[in-house]
């Protein structure tokens, strides 16, 4: 896991008001689930519940020197291809979109 994936859920407990999150070209409808739950309802506990369900693909998304690549192979999987990335970046391993599809269904996006 990396170290920074987290800080936008904790910046959202503590009072802020919005967060940027690549995780929402990919999954929209878990990424404003868990706003809604943090800053309007103020259901911590639910909302944390579901950040332990989303944290590893939330790892996945801020990879450091993969994330566009991971990104992009994430909304091609869950069926909106934004096409390659840019060199000098690689398309996304067929072993990285397995575990991507693998993280995608534990949390039921697809």
């Amino acid at each position: 896991m990396y170290p920074f994936y987290y800080l936008w859920f904790q910046c959202l407990v503590l009072g802020g008001v919005g967060c940027v999150s690549g995780g929402s070209n990919v999954v929209p409808g878990i990424v404003k689930n868990l706003y809604n739950l943090i800053v309007k309802e103020k259901n911590i506990e639910a909302a944390r519940e579901l950040w332990y369900k989303f944290a590893p693909l939330a790892a996945f998304f801020e990879a450091p020197g993969v994330w566009v690549t991971n990104i992009k192979a994430g909304c091609e999987i869950v069926g909106d291809p934004l096409g390659p990335p840019r060199r000098p970046l690689l398309p996304a391993s067929n072993e990285t979109k397995q575990e991507f599809r693998r993280l995608l269904k534990n949390i039921g996006a697809i």
